[in-house]
Protein backbone atom coordinates (compact mmCIF):
# COMPACT_ATOMS: atom_id res chain seq x y z
CA UNK A 1 0.00 0.00 0.00
CA UNK A 2 1.31 3.44 -0.92
CA UNK A 3 0.90 5.80 2.05
CA UNK A 4 3.17 8.57 0.80
CA UNK A 5 1.43 11.90 1.30
CA UNK A 6 -1.51 10.31 3.13
CA UNK A 7 -2.59 11.15 6.66
CA UNK A 8 -2.34 8.40 9.26
CA UNK A 9 -3.63 8.80 12.80
CA UNK A 10 -1.80 6.33 15.01
CA UNK A 11 -3.51 5.88 18.36
CA UNK A 12 -1.32 4.86 21.25
CA UNK A 13 1.79 5.88 19.33
CA UNK A 14 3.87 6.94 22.29
CA UNK A 15 5.32 3.45 22.80
CA UNK A 16 5.39 -0.14 21.64
CA UNK A 17 3.62 -1.20 18.48
CA UNK A 18 2.00 2.22 18.01
CA UNK A 19 5.37 3.99 18.09
CA UNK A 20 6.84 1.46 15.66
CA UNK A 21 3.86 1.92 13.32
CA UNK A 22 4.19 5.73 13.44
CA UNK A 23 7.91 5.52 12.66
CA UNK A 24 7.32 3.08 9.79
CA UNK A 25 4.56 5.23 8.28
CA UNK A 26 6.76 8.34 8.53
CA UNK A 27 9.60 6.45 6.85
CA UNK A 28 7.22 5.77 3.94
CA UNK A 29 6.37 9.47 3.56
CA UNK A 30 3.03 9.52 5.33
CA UNK A 31 1.78 12.48 7.36
CA UNK A 32 1.55 11.01 10.84
CA UNK A 33 -0.62 12.27 13.68
CA UNK A 34 0.93 10.97 16.91
CA UNK A 35 -1.63 10.40 19.66
CA UNK A 36 -1.03 9.28 23.23
CA UNK A 37 -2.95 8.48 26.39
CA UNK A 38 -0.21 7.86 28.90
CA UNK A 39 3.15 9.49 28.29
CA UNK A 40 3.61 12.84 26.61
CA UNK A 41 7.40 12.44 26.92
CA UNK A 42 7.33 9.13 25.03
CA UNK A 43 5.00 10.61 22.42
CA UNK A 44 7.49 13.42 21.86
CA UNK A 45 10.26 10.81 21.43
CA UNK A 46 8.14 9.14 18.74
CA UNK A 47 7.64 12.51 17.04
CA UNK A 48 11.40 13.16 17.11
CA UNK A 49 12.06 9.74 15.56
CA UNK A 50 9.46 10.42 12.85
CA UNK A 51 10.84 13.89 12.19
CA UNK A 52 14.18 12.32 11.31
CA UNK A 53 12.52 11.49 7.97
CA UNK A 54 11.74 15.14 7.19
CA UNK A 55 14.92 15.55 5.17
CA UNK A 56 13.63 12.97 2.72
CA UNK A 57 9.90 13.68 2.75
CA UNK A 58 9.47 17.20 4.13
CA UNK A 59 7.23 18.12 7.03
CA UNK A 60 5.45 14.81 7.62
CA UNK A 61 4.70 14.68 11.32
CA UNK A 62 1.95 16.42 13.20
CA UNK A 63 2.05 16.06 16.98
CA UNK A 64 -1.42 16.26 18.42
CA UNK A 65 -1.38 16.26 22.21
CA UNK A 66 -4.68 14.44 22.41
CA UNK A 67 -4.39 12.89 25.83
CA UNK A 68 -7.30 10.74 26.76
CA UNK A 69 -9.64 8.11 25.58
CA UNK A 70 -10.41 8.58 21.89
CA UNK A 71 -13.38 6.22 21.88
CA UNK A 72 -15.76 8.27 24.02
CA UNK A 73 -17.58 11.56 23.48
CA UNK A 74 -15.14 14.47 23.66
CA UNK A 75 -16.59 15.73 26.94
CA UNK A 76 -15.30 12.54 28.61
CA UNK A 77 -11.92 12.31 26.88
CA UNK A 78 -10.00 14.00 29.68
CA UNK A 79 -11.36 11.71 32.39
CA UNK A 80 -9.39 8.65 33.33
CA UNK A 81 -11.22 5.36 32.95
CA UNK A 82 -11.42 5.09 36.73
CA UNK A 83 -12.91 8.58 37.09
CA UNK A 84 -15.45 7.85 34.37
CA UNK A 85 -16.51 4.53 35.91
CA UNK A 86 -16.58 5.94 39.45
CA UNK A 87 -18.92 8.81 38.55
CA UNK A 88 -22.47 7.41 38.24
CA UNK A 89 -23.75 10.50 36.38
CA UNK A 90 -20.90 10.40 33.83
CA UNK A 91 -21.28 6.63 33.44
CA UNK A 92 -25.04 6.93 32.81
CA UNK A 93 -24.45 9.73 30.31
CA UNK A 94 -21.83 7.71 28.45
CA UNK A 95 -24.02 4.61 28.31
CA UNK A 96 -26.98 6.70 27.20
CA UNK A 97 -24.94 8.30 24.43
CA UNK A 98 -23.70 4.96 23.15
CA UNK A 99 -26.87 2.87 23.48
CA UNK A 100 -29.64 5.44 23.01
CA UNK A 101 -28.24 7.91 20.50
CA UNK A 102 -25.45 6.21 18.57
CA UNK A 103 -25.43 8.78 15.75
CA UNK A 104 -25.18 11.63 18.24
CA UNK A 105 -22.42 9.80 20.12
CA UNK A 106 -20.57 9.22 16.85
CA UNK A 107 -20.67 12.94 16.03
CA UNK A 108 -19.27 13.78 19.48
CA UNK A 109 -16.64 11.02 19.54
CA UNK A 110 -13.15 12.30 20.33
CA UNK A 111 -11.53 10.18 17.59
CA UNK A 112 -14.06 11.33 14.98
CA UNK A 113 -13.27 14.95 15.87
CA UNK A 114 -9.55 14.25 15.54
CA UNK A 115 -10.08 12.68 12.11
CA UNK A 116 -12.17 15.62 10.93
CA UNK A 117 -9.51 18.03 12.18
CA UNK A 118 -6.81 16.38 10.06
Amino acid sequence: MDVKGGVCIVTGSSSGVGAAAARLLASKGSNVVVNYTRSEAEAKETVAACQAHEREFGDTVCFVPAWGNLFVPSRFAQLSRGDLLDDPKARRSLLGAVYEDFQGAYKQNHLVRLIRQH
